[in-house]
Protein backbone atom coordinates (compact mmCIF):
# COMPACT_ATOMS: atom_id res chain seq x y z
CA UNK A 1 0.00 0.00 0.00
CA UNK A 2 1.45 3.35 -1.00
CA UNK A 3 2.12 6.14 1.47
CA UNK A 4 -0.36 8.40 -0.32
CA UNK A 5 -3.10 5.79 0.06
CA UNK A 6 -2.39 5.31 3.79
CA UNK A 7 -2.49 9.08 4.31
CA UNK A 8 -5.75 9.27 2.36
CA UNK A 9 -7.33 6.61 4.56
CA UNK A 10 -6.24 8.37 7.75
CA UNK A 11 -7.48 11.74 6.54
CA UNK A 12 -10.97 10.65 5.60
CA UNK A 13 -11.56 8.54 8.70
CA UNK A 14 -11.20 11.58 10.98
CA UNK A 15 -14.71 13.01 11.60
CA UNK A 16 -13.43 16.58 12.08
CA UNK A 17 -11.55 16.35 8.82
CA UNK A 18 -14.71 15.03 7.09
CA UNK A 19 -16.81 17.91 8.50
CA UNK A 20 -14.44 20.53 7.07
CA UNK A 21 -14.08 18.55 3.87
CA UNK A 22 -17.86 18.56 3.41
CA UNK A 23 -17.87 22.34 3.82
CA UNK A 24 -15.08 22.71 1.26
CA UNK A 25 -16.85 20.43 -1.23
CA UNK A 26 -20.19 22.22 -0.78
CA UNK A 27 -18.52 25.58 -1.37
CA UNK A 28 -16.62 24.21 -4.35
CA UNK A 29 -19.77 22.80 -5.95
CA UNK A 30 -21.78 25.96 -5.32
CA UNK A 31 -19.10 28.09 -6.99
CA UNK A 32 -17.56 25.81 -9.60
CA UNK A 33 -18.18 28.21 -12.50
CA UNK A 34 -16.40 31.06 -10.77
CA UNK A 35 -12.68 31.64 -10.67
CA UNK A 36 -11.95 30.17 -7.25
CA UNK A 37 -8.88 30.83 -5.19
CA UNK A 38 -8.02 29.10 -1.94
CA UNK A 39 -8.96 32.28 -0.05
CA UNK A 40 -12.37 32.67 -1.72
CA UNK A 41 -13.09 28.97 -1.27
CA UNK A 42 -12.11 29.20 2.41
CA UNK A 43 -14.47 32.17 2.92
CA UNK A 44 -17.36 30.33 1.28
CA UNK A 45 -16.60 27.20 3.32
CA UNK A 46 -16.28 29.25 6.53
CA UNK A 47 -12.83 27.94 7.26
CA UNK A 48 -9.25 29.15 6.88
CA UNK A 49 -7.08 29.09 3.80
CA UNK A 50 -4.62 26.88 5.69
CA UNK A 51 -7.39 24.32 6.28
CA UNK A 52 -8.13 24.25 2.54
CA UNK A 53 -4.45 23.52 1.87
CA UNK A 54 -4.34 20.83 4.56
CA UNK A 55 -7.16 19.10 2.71
CA UNK A 56 -5.96 19.66 -0.87
CA UNK A 57 -2.60 20.73 -2.30
CA UNK A 58 -4.41 22.85 -4.88
CA UNK A 59 -7.98 23.71 -5.84
CA UNK A 60 -7.65 21.68 -9.04
CA UNK A 61 -6.84 18.60 -6.90
CA UNK A 62 -10.28 18.41 -5.26
CA UNK A 63 -11.83 16.16 -7.90
CA UNK A 64 -8.83 13.79 -8.25
CA UNK A 65 -8.56 13.53 -4.44
CA UNK A 66 -12.19 12.53 -4.18
CA UNK A 67 -11.86 10.14 -7.08
CA UNK A 68 -9.02 8.32 -5.30
CA UNK A 69 -10.94 8.32 -2.03
CA UNK A 70 -14.11 6.87 -3.59
CA UNK A 71 -12.08 4.15 -5.32
CA UNK A 72 -10.41 3.33 -2.01
CA UNK A 73 -13.79 3.06 -0.23
CA UNK A 74 -15.18 0.93 -3.03
CA UNK A 75 -12.19 -1.40 -2.83
CA UNK A 76 -12.69 -1.82 0.92
CA UNK A 77 -16.39 -2.62 0.58
CA UNK A 78 -16.42 -4.68 -2.58
CA UNK A 79 -13.15 -6.58 -2.84
CA UNK A 80 -14.55 -9.87 -1.48
CA UNK A 81 -17.87 -9.65 -3.35
CA UNK A 82 -16.20 -9.00 -6.70
CA UNK A 83 -13.93 -12.02 -6.38
CA UNK A 84 -16.65 -14.33 -5.07
CA UNK A 85 -17.96 -16.29 -8.07
CA UNK A 86 -21.11 -17.23 -6.12
CA UNK A 87 -22.28 -13.60 -6.18
CA UNK A 88 -24.19 -12.99 -9.40
CA UNK A 89 -23.05 -10.31 -11.84
CA UNK A 90 -26.40 -8.56 -11.35
CA UNK A 91 -25.72 -8.28 -7.61
CA UNK A 92 -22.20 -6.96 -8.23
CA UNK A 93 -23.54 -4.26 -10.56
CA UNK A 94 -26.39 -3.52 -8.14
CA UNK A 95 -23.86 -3.05 -5.32
CA UNK A 96 -21.90 -0.62 -7.50
CA UNK A 97 -25.07 1.39 -8.18
CA UNK A 98 -26.00 1.42 -4.47
CA UNK A 99 -22.48 2.63 -3.67
CA UNK A 100 -23.00 5.47 -6.16
CA UNK A 101 -26.37 6.38 -4.60
CA UNK A 102 -24.88 6.42 -1.10
CA UNK A 103 -22.18 8.80 -2.35
CA UNK A 104 -24.31 10.72 -4.82
CA UNK A 105 -22.94 14.13 -3.83
CA UNK A 106 -19.42 13.14 -4.87
CA UNK A 107 -20.52 11.21 -7.94
CA UNK A 108 -22.76 14.13 -8.87
CA UNK A 109 -19.62 16.27 -8.79
CA UNK A 110 -17.94 13.88 -11.24
CA UNK A 111 -20.94 14.11 -13.57
CA UNK A 112 -21.15 17.90 -13.22
CA UNK A 113 -17.50 18.29 -14.20
CA UNK A 114 -17.80 15.68 -16.95
CA UNK A 115 -15.14 13.57 -15.31
CA UNK A 116 -15.64 10.07 -16.73
CA UNK A 117 -12.36 8.71 -15.39
CA UNK A 118 -13.65 7.78 -11.90
CA UNK A 119 -16.46 5.72 -13.39
CA UNK A 120 -14.03 4.01 -15.78
CA UNK A 121 -11.71 3.21 -12.89
CA UNK A 122 -14.59 1.62 -10.96
CA UNK A 123 -15.42 -0.54 -13.97
CA UNK A 124 -11.74 -1.40 -14.28
CA UNK A 125 -12.01 -3.00 -10.84
CA UNK A 126 -14.82 -5.18 -12.23
CA UNK A 127 -12.95 -6.04 -15.44
CA UNK A 128 -12.15 -9.71 -14.64
CA UNK A 129 -15.76 -10.37 -13.65
CA UNK A 130 -17.13 -8.53 -16.69
CA UNK A 131 -14.79 -10.31 -19.12
CA UNK A 132 -15.74 -13.67 -17.63
CA UNK A 133 -19.48 -12.91 -17.57
CA UNK A 134 -19.48 -11.65 -21.18
CA UNK A 135 -17.34 -14.59 -22.34
CA UNK A 136 -14.82 -12.22 -23.90
CA UNK A 137 -11.25 -13.47 -24.41
CA UNK A 138 -8.62 -12.01 -22.11
CA UNK A 139 -7.08 -9.92 -24.89
CA UNK A 140 -10.33 -8.16 -25.83
CA UNK A 141 -9.17 -4.72 -24.70
CA UNK A 142 -11.01 -2.85 -27.42
CA UNK A 143 -14.27 -4.67 -26.63
CA UNK A 144 -13.90 -3.92 -22.92
CA UNK A 145 -13.24 -0.22 -23.60
CA UNK A 146 -16.36 0.01 -25.77
CA UNK A 147 -18.45 -1.82 -23.18
CA UNK A 148 -17.19 0.31 -20.30
CA UNK A 149 -17.87 3.47 -22.34
CA UNK A 150 -21.45 2.31 -22.90
CA UNK A 151 -21.92 1.58 -19.20
CA UNK A 152 -20.38 4.90 -18.15
CA UNK A 153 -22.74 6.66 -20.55
CA UNK A 154 -25.75 5.04 -18.85
CA UNK A 155 -24.42 5.96 -15.40
CA UNK A 156 -23.66 9.59 -16.33
CA UNK A 157 -27.09 9.96 -17.94
CA UNK A 158 -28.57 8.68 -14.68
CA UNK A 159 -26.31 11.11 -12.79
CA UNK A 160 -27.63 14.05 -14.79
CA UNK A 161 -31.03 13.16 -13.33
CA UNK A 162 -29.57 13.21 -9.81
CA UNK A 163 -29.00 9.44 -9.34
CA UNK A 164 -32.69 9.01 -8.62
CA UNK A 165 -33.69 5.89 -6.69
CA UNK A 166 -36.69 5.55 -9.00
CA UNK A 167 -34.35 5.11 -11.97
CA UNK A 168 -32.20 2.45 -10.26
CA UNK A 169 -34.06 -0.55 -11.67
CA UNK A 170 -33.98 0.84 -15.22
CA UNK A 171 -30.26 1.61 -14.99
CA UNK A 172 -29.55 -1.87 -13.64
CA UNK A 173 -31.56 -3.54 -16.42
CA UNK A 174 -29.87 -1.38 -19.11
CA UNK A 175 -26.40 -2.30 -17.82
CA UNK A 176 -27.31 -5.98 -17.55
CA UNK A 177 -28.63 -5.91 -21.12
CA UNK A 178 -25.32 -4.47 -22.33
CA UNK A 179 -23.40 -7.13 -20.41
CA UNK A 180 -25.57 -10.01 -21.66
CA UNK A 181 -25.34 -8.93 -25.30
CA UNK A 182 -21.66 -7.90 -25.21
CA UNK A 183 -20.35 -11.24 -26.49
CA UNK A 184 -22.39 -11.12 -29.70
CA UNK A 185 -22.06 -7.37 -30.23
CA UNK A 186 -18.40 -6.82 -29.39
CA UNK A 187 -16.47 -10.00 -30.04
CA UNK A 188 -16.24 -9.40 -33.83
CA UNK A 189 -14.58 -6.01 -33.15
CA UNK A 190 -11.43 -7.60 -31.73
CA UNK A 191 -11.02 -10.01 -34.62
Amino acid sequence: MSAKRVFLEKKFRDCRFRRYEDRIIDAYLANYNKDLTAMSLAKKAKTSRATVYVHHHAIREIIPDYSRYMLYCYDLEMRKRIRNKDVSMKNVVFDLLIFIIRNKKVFGMFVKFESREPFERFLGRLKPRIMDFCRLPGKSEKSFRILSTEIVEIITEWGEKGFSDKELERVLSDIMYLLKTAHDRLLPIDY
